[in-house]
């Protein structure tokens, strides 16, 4: 027996005996739609973000075990879409590393020589988290956080 099967079995012993099989049949069939949505939107390319991305041209490597902006090659490296939870925190975080790439020098020049720990890295990733925050918010998607940003 699964988990939805136990769930909706210790369901239908709390119900009346007329009503438990319509109601059981419903809640089944919530269920699985919720789950089925769910597992949509995992890995779910969203196609706005994609398009927002894709305009701002820059340039994008796919892969790897970290995301992250490499400013002396001009590239942002994010791993791929299936190595994350929720297809809300690729594009959060791909948000957050494109923020770090609006700071090359051919663009508006941030300090992007700090250290993990210092002032300078800690204001330019607190720039990138506030900057992915209002991305997520225009494209109403959840931001991720994590508890080893310098931010």
């Amino acid at each position: 027996m699964n988990q939805i099967d136990a769930y909706l079995d210790a369901i239908r012993r709390l119900l009346p005996r007329g009503t438990r099989d319509d109601v059981v049949a419903e809640l089944r069939d919530a269920l699985l739609t919720a789950i089925a949505s769910e597992e949509t939107e995992r890995g779910h390319r969203l196609t706005d973000a994609e398009t927002y991305f894709a305009t701002v041209a820059a340039r994008v490597v796919i892969g790897g075990g970290r995301a992250c902006y490499v400013p002396a090659l001009d590239e942002i490296h994010i791993p791929a879409l299936d190595r994350f939870d929720e297809a809300s925190a690729y594009y959060s975080t791909a948000a957050h590393e494109h923020v770090h790439w609006t700071g090359h020098t051919s663009r508006p020049a941030r300090d992007l020589t700090g250290r993990f720990g210092d002032r300078a890295y800690g204001a330019e990733d607190l720039v990138a988290e506030l900057g992915a925050a209002y991305w997520c918010a225009q494209f109403g998607l959840e931001q991720a956080t994590r508890k080893d940003h310098a931010a």
